[in-house]
């Protein structure tokens, strides 16, 4: 504000200097046109600058009518009471402001899809579950899990679930993925030092069995023990070669694969033998398994450590599930219509309740307000404002005083 009522004073000054400066030059067309522009404008400048500061204070000493806002100290605070109350403070503006932002729902996923909204629920989310995680006894929940399990283990088939999950994974294409994927881990595991040694191991094996026999078998053993380095070389390079054919989505093989996964889907669904199969082998798993709360107690303290840690992975799980929840919260318009029902019901119930409490603490507040602290906080909020109209008050005084002097000076000459 200070470089506002700056420029509105030094607007004034100007003024005042030009009306003195051009005083001798009035009988001049030009030196009288500048003269009465200076002098409306200082005029008018003077005249807002002086209902300007009558507003909080009292201008060279008078008393009249000035210091508007602390002499109506106390009908201000009456007023703005009464406006909290009767007109902020009542069920229709509440449930026309809640409106305006598409309800309670509205407001809520706006909060959690923009920022700073979003950060701070997933932060939020990060600490509950940090602090909620590090609660947590991991051979408890081991215990608990597998008991869970054992118990619910026999309303679960296992074909069903699995014949549905390979068929969304072909329609989607995700087989591709994960045929490629597993070609690319066999492809870097057939590199590596301790596959070589394997390899060496067979050949050195079916040498050894060769060699039983005759004396021409052992010279091929021979041969196959001094031409193993070379021999495994080939087999690596025969493997990558097949490996990165088996990439190729025309492969035969592959269309053989894809083949037996739709057969299988087929026979999960409707063969009684393989769905038995696989329920045995689940309540192997499951129910006769005695290593089964051990692992889930190992498994469960390397997740819990790794969560209570903050770890990466507990952290983007925790944002999927976040954004999961809001996504499927705005597409149900069921979900968000009962919110805004509920959430407008309970403000209704809470203003009727504190309406009287808050409109008294909003009383207390304001006769905090001193007479100066009051002309200091209403000046800091429009200070900028009433500036510009005393910048404008000179403006417009000096064009209105040059316009009259042009119209009075030819009218002089007309008569």
């Amino acid at each position: 504000m200070s470089n506002i009522r700056f420029g509105a004073t030094a607007a004034l000054g100007l003024a005042t200097l030009g009306y003195f400066v051009s005083y001798p030059y009035s009988t001049y067309f030009y030196g009288g046109l500048i003269n009465s522009g200076c002098w409306a404008a200082m005029v008018g400048g003077l005249a807002d600058w002086f209902a300007v500061t009558a507003l909080f204070r009292k201008p060279l000493g008078f008393s009249y009518r000035t210091a508007i806002i602390p002499q109506n100290r106390e009908r201000i605070f009456r007023e703005l009471v009464a406006f909290v109350e009767d007109d902020l403070l009542t069920t229709d503006n509440i449930r026309h402001t809640l409106s305006r932002y598409g309800g309670a729902s509205g407001l809520l996923i706006r909060y959690l899809e923009e920022s700073p909204g979003k950060q701070h629920s997933r932060q939020m989310l990060h600490t509950v579950l940090q602090l909620g995680l590090q609660q947590l006894d991991a051979h408890i929940v081991g215990r608990l899990l597998a008991d869970l399990l054992r118990q619910h283990a026999g309303q679960i088939s296992l074909s069903p679930i699995t014949a549905h999950v390979l068929a969304w994974t072909i329609q989607r294409g995700y087989d591709e993925q994960i045929i490629n994927f597993l070609l690319d881990e066999l492809d870097c595991i057939v590199g590596q030092r301790e596959n070589r040694k394997i390899l060496q191991g067979l050949f050195a094996e079916v040498g050894k069995g060769y060699e039983r026999g005759t004396k021409r078998h052992k010279f091929v053993s021979w041969l196959l023990d001094l031409l193993s380095d070379r021999l495994v070389d080939s087999a690596e390079a025969r493997i990558h070669k097949i490996l990165r054919e088996l990439k190729s989505t025309d492969h035969p093989l592959r269309h053989k694969l894809k083949t037996w996964l739709a057969e299988l889907i087929v026979q999960m669904e409707g063969d009684g033998d393989l769905k038995k199969r696989l329920d045995n082998w689940k309540n192997y798993c499951i129910r006769d398994n005695p290593e089964l709360e051990p692992q889930l107690s190992r498994y469960g303290c390397r997740l819990l450590e790794s969560a209570a840690a903050g770890g990466e992975e507990c952290r983007k799980y925790a944002d999927q599930i976040m954004d999961t929840l809001v996504r499927e919260f705005k597409g149900n318009a069921v979900q968000q219509a009962v919110l805004d029902t509920w959430v407008t019901k309970q403000l209704e119930v809470y203003n009727e309740q504190y309406r009287s409490q808050v409109t008294g603490m909003v009383r207390e507040q304001l006769q905090q307000f001193t007479d100066e602290r009051l002309s200091e906080f209403v000046e800091s909020k429009v200070g900028d404002d009433l500036q510009m109209i005393r910048i404008n008050g000179s403006l417009m005084g000096g064009i209105a005083g040059m316009l009259l002097f042009v119209l009075t000076y030819w009218l002089e000459r007309l008569w």
